[in-house]
């Protein structure tokens, strides 16, 4: 776990020096609009767009893989209830023979 915030934390290094080194006014053209700002902002703000839209696409397989986890959870508590029905039922069994002989 510690490697990928190892990884998060140079990302964001590098990304905060080359904004800093990129301070220029830009105009930016979006669709009808024209907006001047900072380049860094520009940087910054596409960053933090693809970091939540990687996220937003991670999304649909980790529930998923959730769902399952919690299924597969329920089933372990079935199998292992009915392990100790089986378990109890042979100590019986044995026990009986036991007395039987």
């Amino acid at each position: 776990m510690r490697v990928p915030l190892v990884v998060v934390i140079l990302v964001a290094l590098v990304v905060g020096i080359f904004a800093f080194q990129n301070q220029e006014i830009v105009t930016v053209k979006f669709l009808n609009t024209a907006w001047m700002t900072s380049k860094s902002y520009v940087i910054i703000g596409s960053v933090v767009a693809g970091f939540v839209a990687g996220i937003l696409v991670m999304l649909p397989g980790t529930f998923k893989r959730w769902r399952k986890a919690k299924g597969l959870e329920k089933e372990v508590g079935t199998l292992r209830r009915e392990l100790e029905t089986i378990r109890k039922t042979a100590q019986e069994a044995s026990s009986r023979d036991g007395e039987e002989e």
